[in-house]
């Protein structure tokens, strides 16, 4: 049976490149980003086929207030996070590949946390896959 560094290895050789989908406006302008639904959809099946599963772990966090509020007067928290994004071999679970992430986002509802999350999550696949 493959080890997890094989199995990570077999999905790097099917996934080469991830397009950039998104076009993010900011303070300096505009830059051009990939999306974590494009990233899943990507490498989704890759990691299935070769028995990879993706397993994001928050292991600190804090909500912060920036001080900006929208133009109805909410205010725009930022969730911050540290996790810990394992690959692990589904075959062997005591096997994995850990990549610590940090993650932050900002929103005036509740959905910063999954914002992060997703963030994490995306980066982590990203830099192990070398995209």
């Amino acid at each position: 049976m493959p080890n997890v560094y094989q199995r990570i290895q077999s999905v790097m050789k099917a996934v080469s490149y991830i397009q950039k989908d998104k076009i993010v406006s900011g303070a300096g302008g505009g830059y051009k980003a990939v999306t974590h639904d494009n990233v899943t959809a990507m490498v989704r099946q890759h990691f299935v086929d070769n028995g990879i599963i993706v397993v994001p772990r928050l292991t600190t966090s804090a909500t912060v207030d920036t001080g900006r509020k929208t133009s109805s007067g909410n205010p725009i928290l930022r969730f911050e996070g540290l996790y810990d994004v394992a690959f692990v071999n589904a075959d062997e679970p005591s096997e994995s590949v850990v990549v610590p992430v940090a993650a932050h986002a900002d929103d005036h509802g509740d959905k910063a946390p999954g914002k992060a999350l997703s963030y994490a999550t995306k980066y982590a696949i990203l830099k192990v896959l070398l995209l």
